[in-house]
Parts: structure tokens; C-alpha cells; sequence
């Protein structure tokens, strides 16, 4: 723990042209009761990532991620890796 608590604990800021080179597919999640994670700063995030896709999830907070909303943010997530990962051939 003592190791990887620095990452943990420092705010690590990524500027718009560092987002830009971001090429793979990104799902950015955010629940619209977040009060941690504001609905235009994930956004911001989303226009910044060339290949990100947005899923707002309704009714989720920042505490709640695999709560009362776990239902549909599994499905969002099963979706996004359905649509963006090669299927491994049959070996």
C-alpha cells in the first residue's frame, strides 16, 4: 500500500493535447448525481478523447457505483467491451 498510495493520493492533471493521443477506445462513465465527478467535467473529458464514448448513468452517485445502479452500468460497460474488443480467434 505504501507504495502505490502516492499515485493514489496525488491529482494528476492531463492537458487537452496529452487527451488528443489517447487513441484507443475510451468509455468515460459518470452517474448524474456524482458530486466528486460534475457532469461538464466528464464531458470535457469526452471531447478531449478522440475515440471516447460518454455513458451518463441516471440516478448513480459517486457512492453508489456498484450499487443501486449496478444493473445498468454493467450492461454499459459489457456494451462498450462488446463493440470495441477483437474477438480472439478459436484456437
Amino acid at each position: 500500500m505504501k507504495d502505490i498510495w502516492p499515485a493514489w493520493s496525488t491529482l494528476t492533471e492531463h492537458g487537452a493535447a496529452e487527451l488528443q493521443r489517447v487513441t484507443a477506445p475510451t468509455l468515460v462513465v459518470v452517474g448524474d448525481r456524482d458530486p466528486f465527478q460534475p457532469l461538464n467535467e466528464a464531458v470535457e473529458l469526452y471531447h478531449h478523447l478522440p475515440s471516447a464514448q460518454l455513458a451518463v448513468i441516471p440516478g448513480m452517485d459517486h457512492g453508489t457505483t456498484m450499487g443501486n445502479r449496478a444493473d445498468l452500468l454493467s450492461v454499459t460497460i459489457l456494451n462498450f467491451l462488446l463493440r470495441n474488443v477483437e474477438p480472439v480467434p478459436a484456437g
